[in-house]
């Protein structure tokens, strides 16, 4: 059986990674090595976001490189949210459109981190940009007019605020998103998958990278078609 891990900042984008191989996979394993979702109140030793997603990577880095962690599974996905590039740590951002200047730009920081370019096969960078509330949003509301230029708007989990199925609610300044709610919509993002990738690039450059690695998996379950 194939067997997939991932490396995210959270456990809501992982259900934004899972509904993409639903598209390609009828049956297979998930391991998410980052956050440890055994451990969520805490978000695991390495702690949750982005800094979290660093952490993992400059272990393995230390450790030997990603070949290691590969021997554990069929693919590694390793994600982080294009919006990193306005932290003042990272400072990568670029102009949008296109947005592919500022994903391009945070892969590269990822590389960094893992002291890895390139990246070894069954390696899937899955970059969004600005966010995978982006492509949550796509899912839900398709015809929303605030769809267009999606992927060059800040905070996009800001447009799923006050709305059904309630994914996200802000607190203050911040923005929290229901882990269940998410959980819960899945199948959704599955069934418009196709949706999101027609409309979001970086959707479609991830679900690209993700179909060739399926694809040359050998003796692997049965794709969807």
């Amino acid at each position: 059986m194939f067997s997939l891990l991932i490396v995210c900042e959270g456990p809501t984008d992982a259900v934004l990674v899972k509904a993409a191989f639903d598209n390609h996979l009828d049956d297979y394993v998930v391991t998410v090595l980052q956050p440890e979702l055994s451990q969520i109140q805490d978000q695991g030793p390495f702690g949750g976001g982005w800094k979290g997603v660093r952490a993992w990577c400059q272990q393995v880095r230390r450790q030997g490189g990603l070949h290691q962690v590969l021997a554990r599974g069929d693919a590694l996905v390793i994600h982080a949210d294009a919006d990193i590039a306005d932290d003042p740590e990272i400072a990568c951002r670029k102009d949008c459109p296109p947005a592919s200047a500022t994903t391009d730009a945070v892969r590269k920081v990822i590389k960094n981190w893992l002291d890895e370019d390139p990246i070894p096969d069954r390696t899937i960078l899955c970059v969004p940009s600005k966010a995978t509330d982006a492509w949550a949003f796509v899912a839900l509301f398709p015809n929303d007019p605030m769809v267009g230029g999606i992927e060059c708007r800040d905070k996009p989990e800001s447009l799923l605020v006050g709305r059904k199925p309630r994914l996200v609610r802000k607190k203050g300044s911040t923005y929290k998103k229901n882990r269940l709610t998410y959980e819960q919509s899945r199948e959704i993002f599955r069934n418009q998958w196709k949706t999101i990738t027609g409309t979001c690039t970086e959707a479609a450059r991830f679900d690209a990278d993700l179909a060739a690695v399926v694809s040359g998996h050998s003796g692997g379950p049965m794709r969807r078609r």
